[in-house]
């Protein structure tokens, strides 16, 4: 299996999880995530890499272009279509489903070609010292720099959701996902004073 094909599966897997999905949407919705750099902040630390301020921000530029005019346009016309059907249009004439049904294939197919983008990035250096059970803490630890290079806090709301996604792509549970993530969040804090 290539490295692309690596993470996109492993993204699969974890969006499968039980309440990751809502849990991503969540984060995308209300923090301003991209679902697919945090799937990727995940992916490397369960590959024990830890990722720096500036690894996440080189991310974010690199794939953001594509994301904002790909990803995210055919995300809000598919969601506008939706927004409609429910409203009452296009109930008569099914060609308007069987649209939105295409359009989210093709956000799919976006989304992973973004990862692809990803995966092609150049990985930063894994830190031989770190052990096999440090995995939830290096997931933690990406995805709390990731969020607070959005800017956003990492509330109790926050963090649950974080720790759902967390738990599922190191394999802990929600619990232990949660006290990583609070303890990176301290360090986070702490290293921007």
């Amino acid at each position: 299996m290539t490295t692309n094909e690596d993470l996109w599966t492993f993204s699969l897997r974890v969006y499968a999880g039980n309440g990751v999905a809502s849990a991503c949407l969540w984060l995308q919705d209300q923090c301003d995530a991209d679902v697919n750099v945090l799937l990727y902040c995940c992916w490397l630390g369960a590959r024990h890499v830890a990722l720096d301020d500036q690894s996440i921000a080189t991310t974010r530029q690199a794939v953001a272009p594509w994301s904002q005019e790909v990803v995210q346009r055919l995300r809000k016309t598919r969601r506008w279509i939706k927004e409609q059907l429910l409203a009452g249009y296009g109930q008569i004439d099914p060609d308007y489903a069987a649209l939105r049904e295409s359009i989210k294939a093709d956000e799919l197919e976006a989304e992973r070609l973004q990862q692809r983008m990803l995966a092609q990035l150049p990985m930063p250096a894994v830190n031989s010292e770190t052990r096999v059970d440090d995995a939830v803490r290096v997931t933690a630890d990406n995805s709390v720099r990731y969020l607070a290079s959005l800017g956003a806090a990492l509330d109790t709301a926050v963090t649950e959701r974080l720790a759902t996604v967390v738990a599922a792509a190191s394999g802990s549970n929600a619990e232990t996902a949660a006290r990583a993530i609070v303890s990176s969040s301290r360090m986070t804090i702490n290293a921007d004073e």
